[in-house]
């Protein structure tokens, strides 16, 4: 949705946008002259590299709102596996969980802290493990199931040969 109130007669709307790019931190400066002839082929590139750009904030950020809503903690203590109620809930969680990896063992990495990055690692693979043993208990669930209706139709199948 756009911000009604977005201009509101101080700025022009290339003053406005430029310093909205920088207040969002990018690391370029977003010309002026670039957003008033936005059709012309020399200012495309730096164009869509910031829209690419805020982009992929955006979706860091809603990442981050994604953390805050979804109900684990980041050492996975959920209080059972009844918290994910679904592959996609646990598919949000590894992709949350391995975010939070990359970030954490990169950070140990620029610190030289191999002790920190094998500590992180380690509990990485430890959570990959305990996500695995969630699937194969879906899956078991989903095979029992489905022999259970296979043996309905066996069973009718029987039936409607006598």
């Amino acid at each position: 949705m756009i911000d009604p109130a977005f201009n509101d007669g101080h700025m022009k709307f290339e003053d406005e946008v430029s310093q909205w790019f920088k207040s969002l931190g990018y690391p370029f400066t977003v010309s002026k002259t670039a957003l008033v002839a936005a059709g012309s082929p020399a200012t495309w590139p730096t164009l869509l590299a910031a829209l690419t750009w805020l982009i992929e904030k955006l979706s860091c950020n809603e990442m981050d709102l994604v953390d805050e809503d979804f109900s684990m903690d980041r050492d996975g203590n959920d209080g059972g596996e009844d918290a994910l109620n679904s592959v996609e809930d646990l598919i949000v969680k590894g992709d949350r969980d391995f975010f939070n990896y990359v970030a954490e063992s990169y950070e140990a990495f620029l610190s030289a802290d191999d002790a920190r990055y094998d500590a992180l690692e380690e509990e990485w693979v430890l959570q990959l493990e305990k996500d695995s043993l969630i699937i194969e208990k879906e899956i078991e669930g989903i095979t029992d199931k489905n022999a259970a209706i296979v043996e309905e139709i066996d069973s009718l199948g029987h039936r409607v040969e006598e």
